[in-house]
């Protein structure tokens, strides 16, 4: 299985409401101070008025060509500190299909506030009968942000988005692997 990580570039700028810094009309990875490597490199963008930075996505392929995961990290620009997801993404090599998703997992940690960090059970799915494993995350993360009743400041605003950005994310993913 491959992972492209132009794919999953344009897949992230295509995502209703993002918009991806670009380069020449193309989603531009964009290099770590003085650092040098693809996975020195980020994807900045913002969606309703808050800045973001998603890290290259690593890889790692299982034994025999079995699967893939997928895993990235993802800051919020939200002036305070890091706050930040980590993304996990599995999928299963299917006989005569493209690769499937099965199962999402995510850290969600807040600058400073230690008691709000989220750290998701790994959501699972089955490849006969698929679910939407990034709208499940989305719901995952969503329902514990909501229960911490977060104020309006726009450190907290920024922090609600976090749900749709894992989604959108997730979703990318899901776009840039093939067999």
């Amino acid at each position: 299985m491959n992972f492209s990580r132009d794919t999953f570039a344009n897949q992230l700028s295509g995502y209703t409401g993002i918009s991806v810094t670009k380069s020449n009309d193309s989603p531009a990875w964009l290099p770590l101070n003085n650092t040098t490597g693809a996975l020195n490199t980020y994807l900045s963008y913002s969606k309703g008025g808050f800045g973001y930075r998603t890290w290259s996505p690593e890889t790692s392929t299982m034994p025999t060509d079995l699967g893939l995961l997928v895993s990235c990290k993802i800051d919020v620009e939200n002036g305070i500190g890091d706050d930040h997801i980590v993304l996990m993404v599995g999928f299963l090599k299917v006989d005569g299909q493209a690769p499937q998703i099965n199962f999402v997992q995510a850290s969600v940690q807040f600058h400073g506030d230690d008691a709000l960090n989220i750290m998701s059970a790994p959501i699972t799915s089955d490849p006969s009968a698929p679910i939407d494993l990034g709208q499940a995350m989305y719901d995952s993360i969503n329902s514990q942000i909501i229960a911490d009743n977060l104020g309006t400041d726009d450190t907290s605003q920024a922090r609600k988005t976090m749900p749709d950005i894992a989604r959108a994310n997730i979703n990318s993913m899901i776009g840039a692997v093939t067999a």
